[in-house]
């Protein structure tokens, strides 16, 4: 849950305070390299679920957050987003950051706040274009029928 960086970062340090500085944090030390066929906003709702599965569950601002950020990125992906989603996301990020019980949720909004940070204009895209850079937003998996399975 560190954060999305983009090419300009390739060469910042693995260190606390550069990568705090670039919006970003070590996390577990794993890193994820993608190239321009990855759609951000797909790699965002990827990293986003992953935070809402490791999620312990216990406090409500991470648990309802996470699961608000994912069904806002699934939205997204399917194409059906609105301007007033970046802001719900922005809104979701700030209680979760301040309510949250511990780390994993006050930092669980990392992912979105640094893709939006470096890669805004493609969720722009998708919100203003209804369209996917990279096409990647067109897959099967992003149908209605396929989120309530």
């Amino acid at each position: 849950m560190g954060g999305v960086l983009g090419a300009d970062n390739i060469d910042v340090l693995l260190d606390f305070e550069v990568l705090r500085a670039a919006g970003a944090i070590v996390g577990s030390g794993g890193l994820i390299a993608a190239d321009d066929s990855t759609c951000i906003v797909d790699l965002t709702r990827s990293l986003i679920a992953f935070c809402q599965y490791e999620s312990c569950g216990k406090c409500f601002p991470c648990r309802m957050g996470m699961s608000h950020l994912l069904e806002v990125l699934e939205r997204l992906c399917r194409l059906e987003g609105t301007p007033e989603d970046l802001a719900l996301m922005q809104n979701i990020g700030v209680n979760m950051q301040a309510g949250s019980l511990c780390g994993h949720g006050q930092l669980g909004f990392n992912p979105v706040s640094s893709a939006l940070r470096y890669f805004g204009p493609e969720f722009d895209t998708h919100i203003n274009d209804h369209s996917c850079p990279t096409g990647t937003c067109l897959d099967s998996r992003y149908s209605p029928a396929a989120s309530r399975r």
